[in-house]
């Protein structure tokens, strides 16, 4: 399934509906639901007018380790909290936020799509987790210095995209920024 088709599955499922939650939207996505919730908090890491806040960078590496700890577990979804499944707003957002997506989704389909799908599955799934619970975890000590959870956000993201997409490339890059980012701290130690 392309990325794009993913994006327009979570409009279909939510069709006749005047509000939508939180709950249709991951069911939406199904076994895609990791990269999303996984994504959402990297790419909040890394724009500088949200990331550059002290404390934000904790906050989402928090995320991060609490939802990739429940793929290491081997959840099928990730668990949240009730009342933030029930979390609605008008399906017309969800729309109109489709529609302005949508060409850029379209777009980045020629640089992501499904390949190396085997890479997505178990038993690489619970190793990309774990890379993302290492990645998050980094985010606290890396807090201390503005904007330096870039390369471990960025890992994560390649590692969500990668998972949404079944795309191994992306998992790929997502290793070898984790190994980088590794790399750094422990010779920055």
């Amino acid at each position: 399934m392309l990325l794009s088709e993913v994006v327009d599955k979570m409009v279909e499922e939510t069709e006749g509906d005047e509000e939508v939650t939180l709950r249709q939207l991951l069911s939406a996505l199904d076994s895609r639901s990791y990269g999303p919730m996984l994504l959402i908090p990297a790419v909040l890491a890394i724009i500088p007018l949200v990331g550059g806040i002290p404390g934000v960078s904790m906050l989402t590496g928090a995320l991060i380790v609490i939802v990739a700890i429940q793929a290491v577990f081997g959840q099928s979804k990730p668990w949240l909290p009730s009342r933030l499944l029930q979390f609605s707003f008008p399906r017309k957002r969800l729309v109109k936020g489709n529609k302005k997506i949508r060409p850029w989704v379209k777009k980045s389909e020629s640089l992501i799509h499904s390949r190396l799908p085997y890479l997505t599955a178990p038993p690489y799934f619970q190793i990309i987790a774990v890379c993302c619970v290492l990645m998050g975890l980094l985010f606290f000590p890396l807090a201390l210095l503005p904007m330096a959870v870039i390369i471990p956000a960025i890992a994560v993201g390649f590692f969500s995209l990668g998972l949404m997409a079944r795309d191994g490339y992306l998992i790929v890059l997502g290793f070898m920024l984790t190994v980088l980012a590794l790399g750094l701290v422990i010779w920055a130690a």
